[in-house]
């Protein structure tokens, strides 16, 4: 009996750390429970918050600056058409009209080197393009004949152009744009050498207009 009371009493302070130990398990465990549902009402919570801020990026002007803002980033010069697959313009049968009324019959730039480009005040493809546009404007503006084209009302146009300080020259078409300068999407550019040979056909995307490579693309076309 001395001996089993003896085993007893040395083995309570084993029993007491075991339950201790059992007791910090449970705490921790506990814990651990607490914060992976604590992880996933965060996760719940910033998954929520990247839903709405993508949403208001994409389909509301709120994200107006961060998609021009990306589109700039990825903008590079714009192309030439290949030699084969090059177009040459079938009709002038063209009218526009400017922002301060004076209308202008496209024919009237037969033999001229011309850029036409479509594009919209909302539009952040074209927004993200347009500063290098009015330095290209700058560049040949005595040399090349530009051809803004926007089917918005003229006073929201000329609020635009004020608000950024741009002088390009806008135009509102009158009549049926020429088939194969036709397309879906904006900014849609469109550059014609004096042949009437459509060198440039790109649409949908931000460019680089104010590149070395676009200089001496329009140093070489007004050269022929």
């Amino acid at each position: 009996m001395g001996s089993l009371f003896y085993f007893i009493e040395i083995s309570k302070p084993y029993v007491t750390r075991v339950t201790e130990v059992i007791k910090i398990n449970q705490y921790f465990a506990c814990r651990k429970l607490a914060n992976m549902k604590g992880s996933k009402k965060k996760r719940i919570l910033i998954d929520s918050v990247l839903a709405v801020l993508l949403f208001l990026i994409a389909f509301t002007p709120i994200g107006t600056p961060v998609k021009v803002f990306v589109n700039r980033l990825i903008s590079f010069s714009p192309g030439m058409v290949d030699d084969d697959e090059q177009q040459t313009l079938q009709h002038y049968d063209w009218e526009l009209r400017a922002l301060d009324g004076q209308n202008l019959k496209f024919a009237s730039l037969k033999g001229e080197v011309v850029l036409v480009n479509f594009w919209a005040t909302w539009c952040p493809s074209c927004i993200a393009e347009m500063p290098g546009m009015q330095e290209l404007y700058e560049k040949y503006q005595d040399r090349v004949k530009f051809l803004f084209v926007s089917n918005e009302q003229a006073p929201v146009i000329q609020e635009f152009l004020k608000d950024k300080g741009y002088t390009i020259p806008v135009f509102q078409s009158l009549t049926a744009v020429p088939d194969q300068m036709i397309s879906k999407y904006i900014p849609a550019s469109f550059v014609i050498a004096k042949d009437g040979t459509i060198v440039v056909a790109d649409d949908r995307m931000a460019r680089k207009w104010n590149s070395q490579k676009v200089f001496e693309m329009f140093d070489a076309l007004l050269q022929e």
